[in-house]
């Protein structure tokens, strides 16, 4: 039973009809707080990571740059090429060339008009559209061993959707990356997410992970892969 609802509060805390009513309205409150980001609050802008993960622009600059890097990787241009490493650099080059050319919302329509929290939104538009229209957004999963709180839930499937930052994307961090918010190395926030997922899994609930980079750079190839 999910803490989002009254009978959890009855139930497990001896509360009246009343104060659990109460306690989970509080609750509903404080996750419906939304941030709305600005055109340049994107993680392709270096003014993303200046801004909201406090780096200087040394650091941003290069982020974008790994970045830019991996998505070049996966467009057209390498499909069914092998490219050395000059050839890749070439590659993001031109893509950074184009990005000066452009202002920060034509960039951003150019490869995604969604930005880090919109991309969450549209995957939950999506799957409440498409695939279940029960589906629930931000669901607190309650177990005695663990309490979540899970993306998006529908049936017995929970879809997470990790920030490239946050979750320290494997194939833009190394393992001893660290992250400059919470100060912990890559490989200690993929082992904590692996304890979460197994925990789910092990719960009953089949888990899906959608990276953010996958869903801003090829929506069709994850919605084929994990939804078809």
């Amino acid at each position: 039973m999910s803490c989002w609802n009254v009978e959890f509060w009855i139930t497990k805390y001896n509360m009246t009809h009343e104060e659990a009513t109460e306690k989970v309205k509080k609750i509903q409150k404080i996750n419906n707080k939304k941030h709305i980001f600005k055109p340049d609050e994107t993680h392709f802008n270096i003014n993303y990571w200046i801004n909201r993960y406090k780096m200087n622009e040394t650091e941003a600059i290069e982020m974008v740059s790994n970045i830019q890097v991996t998505n070049s990787s996966k467009s057209k241009k390498f499909k069914g090429k092998h490219h050395s490493e000059e050839s890749k650099l070439k590659i993001s080059y031109g893509m950074k060339q184009m990005i000066s050319s452009l202002n920060d919302s034509s960039w951003v329509g150019h490869l995604s008009t969604k930005g880090y929290s919109k991309g969450e939104k549209n995957l939950y538009r999506y799957i409440k559209d498409n695939i279940n229209s029960h589906a629930t957004a931000n669901v607190n999963i309650s177990f005695e061993n663990f309490c979540y709180n899970v993306d998006i839930l529908y049936d017995n499937i929970i879809v997470e959707f990790f920030g490239d930052y946050w979750h320290m994307n494997p194939s833009i961090f190394s393992e001893n990356d660290i992250n400059k918010s919470s100060k912990k190395k890559a490989i200690d926030i993929w082992k904590k997410d692996n304890i979460r997922i197994t925990d789910l899994k092990n719960a009953g609930y089949d888990v899906k992970i959608i990276w953010e980079q996958d869903w801003l750079t090829n929506s069709n190839k994850v919605i084929e892969e994990n939804f078809k």
